[in-house]
């Protein structure tokens, strides 16, 4: 007598059969949770009829439960989720049936549209075709999710972090015990102790957090794998719908995930973007006192998966960045770049906070959230006012002492015309006994007035006449240093980066 699972899987391979969702048969993937068909135009998904310690899946009404859940979690994917289908049996073989009369169902399906399989982020980011544009957008998608997302207030994240950070380790444990390799033992175990050395001295903060509804129904697996462009929008699919205690989570944490991904395929550029431009919404930068150990831990999750998976050498290199993002957390620098319209200033804000693990916090973005605009729509013309323009500021430096509080490099990037708005970011840093160094990019007019011209899709509403108008008062205040902005983005980048004396 077989298995539920023998039967299921006959029931999924008279389907993937020509003739039966398709004239010609299926294209057919089988995961450990899941069996995936896929026709010409939709995908169905099967959950497989399977045990495990977080899940199971054997009975049929839980397999129905789930399909109906994961319908209901990937709402950011709702063109691309369609509905949740029934299986029933006819004369010629299975069949998809009436989803009204579930009596008759012998299996249930998800039911997808198709998307383009190089359209996913990961194939996207492997062959240099994931952009600023799409890393940003998937980030205001993301922070909009958040924001009406169920709040979670009583689960314990000091206690699911433990227990992921247990796991990992026990996982990465174990594949350097069967190959006897003592070096990576050794350094599982010192990730293991400091990651939760740092859970533990932030478990208050950490469920504070929750209280005070930072902790909320996510996504829970936002590798980029799992992320598409479908109708040219970043669409996030796959949400975990089996297990609360992997969805239920702190935001940042979530969104860690996509950033660790980036970071570990060498897009420190589109990392710090994205998380600059969550945080632009959400405006969470206290919470960054979290982020290098959310980001190791993500790191350390995709490990124990590649142990899982007995791929020792992807083990190594994702404990390699779980430990990086702990030994090497930045204490908290402040870096203002100032310039007139044109200057370059955001080109040379994200080359810094890429090669500086920085966050970016750039006053045209600031001004249109402050106005309730989306950032590259534009702003009322009236709203170019000083009143403005002083609680654009004024929302800046705040945002800014929460995330050097939180330890991170904060990277401003405004005109900085008067010499009041130079001093008081240099003022804050003092305050706040946090390094500072200001940057002011010189370039002539003309230049600037091309560059502003050719702007396509910017959060910056300033056109060739409003560059052509700014006087900035005298650079003379010893904080801040004059670059000469006129030539090669690199290679101002790299005169900045020799002066901060960072590696390139």
């Amino acid at each position: 007598m077989g298995t539920v699972l023998d039967t299921q899987d006959q029931i999924l391979s008279a389907l993937a059969a020509p003739g039966g969702l398709a004239p010609d048969g299926c294209d057919r993937i089988d995961t450990h949770l899941s069996t995936i068909l896929m026709t010409p135009d939709r995908v169905y998904k099967a959950m497989r009829a399977v045990s495990f310690e977080f899940v199971d899946f054997r009975d049929l009404s839980a397999r129905r439960r789930a399909c109906f859940a994961e319908i209901a979690v990937n709402r950011a994917a709702d063109r691309l989720y369609l509905r949740a289908v029934p299986v029933v049996a006819s004369p010629s073989g299975p069949q998809i049936g009436d989803a009204s009369d579930p009596s008759t169902a012998i299996e249930w399906l998800v039911e997808m549209r198709r998307f383009r399989a190089d359209s996913a982020f990961d194939q996207m980011v492997s062959r240099n075709a994931l952009s600023l544009e799409h890393v940003e957008s998937l980030a205001d998608i993301i922070a909009d999710t958040h924001a009406t997302a169920p709040r979670r207030p009583d689960r314990d994240v000091p206690a699911q972090t433990a227990t992921v950070i247990e796991n990992c380790g026990q996982a990465m444990n174990a594949i350097a015990r069967s190959r006897k390799d003592k070096a990576l033992a050794d350094q599982v175990e010192r990730w293991r102790r400091q990651a939760d050395s740092i859970r533990s001295n932030h478990a208050a903060y950490m469920s504070a957090r929750a209280r005070r509804g930072c902790v909320r129904r996510c996504h829970g697996d936002l590798h980029l794998g799992n992320i598409c462009l479908f109708e040219d929008r970043p669409t996030p699919f796959d949400a975990i719908a089996f297990n609360d205690a992997l969805s239920d989570i702190d935001l940042l944490y979530d969104v860690a995930f996509t950033y660790m991904d980036l970071l570990f395929r060498n897009r420190a550029d589109l990392a710090s973007a994205f998380v600059s431009r969550y945080l632009s919404s959400t405006q969470d930068y206290r919470g960054l006192r979290l982020w290098p150990l959310f980001v190791s831990i993500r790191s350390a999750v995709r490990g124990m998966i590649s142990a899982l998976s007995n791929d020792p050498d992807a083990c190594a290199k994702y404990l390699g960045l779980a430990l990086r993002s702990l030994e090497q957390t930045p204490s908290g620098r402040l870096v203002a770049i100032g310039g007139a319209s044109g200057s370059g200033k955001s080109t040379l804000a994200r080359a810094l906070a890429a090669r500086m693990g920085g966050v970016v916090l750039r006053s045209d973005v600031t001004r249109k959230r402050f106005l309730g605009v989306a950032p590259e729509s534009p702003a009322p013309k009236d709203s170019y006012t000083q009143a403005v323009s002083d609680q654009v500021y004024s929302r800046q430096l705040a945002n800014a002492r929460r995330g050097l509080n939180a330890g991170a490099v904060v990277i401003l990037d405004a005109a900085f015309l008067r010499h009041g708005e130079r001093r008081a970011a240099a003022q804050l840093a003092a305050a706040l006994g946090a390094p500072f160094h200001g940057f002011w990019i010189d370039v002539d007019v003309e230049i600037r007035q091309r560059r502003v011209s050719a702007r396509r899709r910017d959060a910056s509403d300033a056109d060739a006449a409003v560059a052509a108008a700014q006087a900035p008062d005298p650079i003379n205040d010893l904080a801040w240093r004059v670059l000469d902005g006129g030539g090669d983005a690199e290679e101002v980048a790299a005169k900045a980066s020799e002066l901060l004396r960072i590696e390139r």
